[in-house]
């Protein structure tokens, strides 16, 4: 497991630290009050160290020596002290620590906490640089590495727009003002026609000789600006805030696609998406399967033992689908009792199997209702015939879930047909 690595001497600061982080993340927490004992630890387990916070003045190593130590083992080091020279400042962030942080209130230690977390994310964001001129590509370079981020590089615009176009995920491009061919305005302007603000942020680069070089980047579809030169400070907080309002815009729109109660995706999400994949199979001659499934007997369970026992019922359902499925699968709550299940390459035989064994998981299943221990079941219906529309599958789904209520619930109908006639292969083999 990850662990973060402080460094202090003060017993009041590294208890109040330790206290603080371990409130807001997670991850283990190794101290050390001095060199020697910073020294040993590496030695034992620098591998599971993912980030080291270090107090520059230790007993036996008064000129901030931890530094050099912690950097040799290519752990990313933020800098916690009260000493606020400049000149110690400069040279420590030109050795590339993550960033230098002076000990003056708690708010600072609400800020250590956010650079940890971005220090454990960054290896998972993909950074596009497109910047021609060597020596700004490899500083923008050497700065984006310090971040830990994964990075791209390329030196024309038609290149990156290549790269754009088959590279998944990258969330940050960024582009100098001044590129052959095709000028960073232009490549802005190629880039929005495919991807919005909220999918792809862009920081424009260029030298402050360049008049309203900054106004024809943004107007293009920039999100931010740099003047050249700039500090590494400077170039790491517009970076950092960049890529955390991309964050911030795909949590709301996350939430926005999610059931509240359960966390599984709702009705909306499953249409938007779900037609993605009905043209997919269209177009590529795939199966494509479509599953209603209902919780048997629900609303005398809320009329019964109230709406926060049918919670808890959903609540186990819905954890069992999710433990389930595939992560190209569509799991969907569509609305009180009721889910849907889109599937790519299943075949009849191996969706009754797959939802063979989720009916007998949530028939197994028991949720403690006091002062009972209820028992719960569903019924299924699959369509696995590709139809002219998504919505043509859900009716023919829906009609199947239909039989399978009529014929005693908690069974399965497929294309019509109740599941122990429409396959005679044994329930559990793999699908």
């Amino acid at each position: 497991m990850k662990k973060i690595l402080i460094v202090e001497d003060s017993h009041v600061v590294a208890k109040m630290l330790a206290f603080k982080i371990r409130k807001r993340l997670d991850y283990p927490l190794i101290m050390t009050v001095n060199y020697a004992e910073t020294q040993a630890v590496l030695e034992r387990e620098a591998d599971s160290i993912f980030a080291a916070l270090l107090d520059l003045q230790l007993p036996d190593a008064l000129k901030g020596e931890v530094v050099e130590l912690v950097q040799s083992y290519d752990i990313p080091c933020i800098i916690f002290t009260g000493s606020e020279e400049p000149e110690t400042r400069k040279r420590l962030l030109a050795r590339g620590v993550v960033d230098y942080i002076y000990k003056r209130n708690l708010h600072e230690i609400d800020y250590l906490v956010r650079v940890f977390k971005r220090l454990d994310r960054n290896p998972d964001i993909k950074v596009l640089i497109v910047i021609d001129t060597e020596t700004t590509r490899l500083l923008v370079r050497r700065l984006l590495e310090i971040q830990r981020f994964e990075i791209i590089e390329s030196q024309t615009a038609e290149e990156a727009l290549e790269i754009l176009s088959g590279e998944a995920k990258i969330k940050l491009v960024i582009v100098d003002f001044l590129l052959p061919e095709m000028d960073g305005v232009g490549l802005i302007t190629e880039i929005r026609r495919k991807f919005s603000r909220d999918e792809v942020s862009i920081i424009g680069i260029s030298g402050k000789r360049h008049a309203n070089s900054s106004a024809k980047l943004l107007k293009s579809g920039a999100n931010d600006f740099l003047h050249k030169p700039f500090t590494e400070e400077e170039f790491h907080c517009r970076v950092i805030q960049n890529i955390e309002v991309l964050e911030q815009l795909e949590q709301i729109e996350d939430s926005a696609n999610r059931d509240f109660l359960t966390k599984l995706h709702n009705r909306r999400f499953f249409y938007r998406t779900g037609e993605k994949l009905f043209h997919n199979a269209h177009r590529n001659h795939f199966t494509l399967t479509i599953t209603m499934l209902d919780i048997d007997h629900f609303k005398k369970v809320n009329d019964t033992y109230g709406h926060e026992a049918g919670d808890l019922i959903l609540l186990r359902v819905s954890e069992i689908l999710s433990q389930t499925f595939r992560k190209g699968d569509i799991v969907a709550r569509f609305g009180g009792e009721e889910f849907c299940i889109a599937c790519l390459n299943l075949s009849p035989t191996s969706a009754v199997n797959l939802f063979e064994r989720v009916r007998q998981a949530v028939e197994a299943a028991k949720v403690n209702i006091p002062p009972v221990e209820m028992g719960v079941t569903i019924s299924i219906g699959i369509c696995t015939q590709l139809q002219s529309s998504l919505e043509h599958m859900i009716r023919l789904a829906d009609k199947d879930l239909y039989q399978a209520k009529n014929n005693g619930r908690n069974c399965i109908f497929i294309d019509g047909k109740p599941a122990v006639e429409a396959t005679d292969t044994k329930v559990g083999a793999s699908p």
